[in-house]
């Protein structure tokens, strides 16, 4: 029977402005990353992925001024 390894599982979350987000704590295996923009006026939010795990680049609408925010949560190990 082979042995198992379990990773441990790391759930960050935060809110930043678009632009460049740094993980609170860097992931070693894998990260997944959901994005959400909450207001009065739609904006479609998103990750550009760089296939890092020490951060994303988060894009909200047209990134034009501090008002283009979302929220975002990263699950990994």
């Amino acid at each position: 029977m082979a042995a198992t390894t379990l990773l441990p599982v790391y759930k960050q979350w935060g809110v930043n402005i678009h632009g460049w987000v740094t993980f609170p704590i860097t992931f070693v295996k894998f990260r997944r990353l959901v994005t959400n923009h909450q207001g009065n006026v739609f904006m479609d939010s998103k990750s550009r992925e760089s296939n890092t795990l020490s951060g994303f680049t988060l894009d909200v609408a047209d990134n034009s001024d501090q008002n283009k925010d979302a929220q975002w949560i990263a699950i990994g190990a």
